[in-house]
């Protein structure tokens, strides 16, 4: 398998990283050099400049595609998946996609049984950090959350009062997350520290992807948790 990263950044470095560890090969997206895709697992961390070349190029050799950014337009992801698997990911990390798919047990028990419930959610990231999280969106998503019942983190005085480690100000993502159902309240955390995870879990969807079939269609990644 190979795993070809269109983007480059943290989380760019963090698969490379990875896929160090794991001995599986990897490189980055050159349109100049296009390479065979006939093994290949595409995954988008960039800012969507190159996104519909890298495209493109899965639909013409049958390869899967990871979206692994948020907030960009999914026109194209919608098109593609007419003839290949896209995989929606606004996160990789195991323990956040675990999170998800608990919070959508949860959701899909409490609605039926009409339960009184509300959801508040915190999150905090590093200071660079300026649009909204993928991984808030979703968990507002998921849970029906209002704007106004979020909190976003990213003084760095304040993260440390919270318990962030200091060496991992600069790349953290902690989320907190309160359900009260008929005044009872549950409670979820899920804190990452560092990129470590993320380039793990990556690595770990595209094998997925690679030995298992798919349809070509949009895939959510908390539905491959359970495959």
């Amino acid at each position: 398998m190979h795993i070809l990263i269109v983007g480059c950044g943290k989380l760019a470095s963090a698969i490379i990283a990875a896929c160090e560890e794991h001995n599986v090969s990897v490189s980055q997206y050159d349109p100049k050099q296009p390479r065979p895709m006939d093994d290949a697992v595409c995954i988008h961390t960039g800012s969507g400049r190159q996104l519909d070349d890298a495209l493109a190029l899965c639909c013409d050799q049958g390869a899967p595609f990871i979206m692994a950014s948020t907030g960009l337009h999914e026109q194209p992801l919608f098109n593609a998946a007419k003839r290949i698997p896209v995989v929606r990911a606004p996160n990789l990390a195991f323990p956040v996609i675990y999170l998800l798919n608990q919070l959508v047990q949860l959701r899909d028990y409490l609605e039926p049984q009409f339960f009184n419930w509300e959801a508040w959610v915190t999150e905090s990231h590093q200071s660079t950090k300026t649009s909204v999280p993928g991984t808030l969106w979703k968990i507002q998503e998921i849970l029906n959350i209002p704007n106004e019942n979020t909190r976003s983190i990213r003084d760095r005085g304040e993260q440390l009062a919270l318990g962030v480690p200091e060496e991992n100000l600069d790349w953290h993502a902690w989320h907190m997350i309160t359900v009260e159902v008929s005044g009872v309240p549950l409670e979820y955390s899920c804190k990452i520290n560092g990129g470590a995870p993320y380039g793990h879990g990556a690595v770990a969807v595209a094998k997925l992807l690679r030995s298992s079939p798919f349809l070509p269609r949009i895939h959510d990644v908390i539905d491959l948790l359970a495959h």
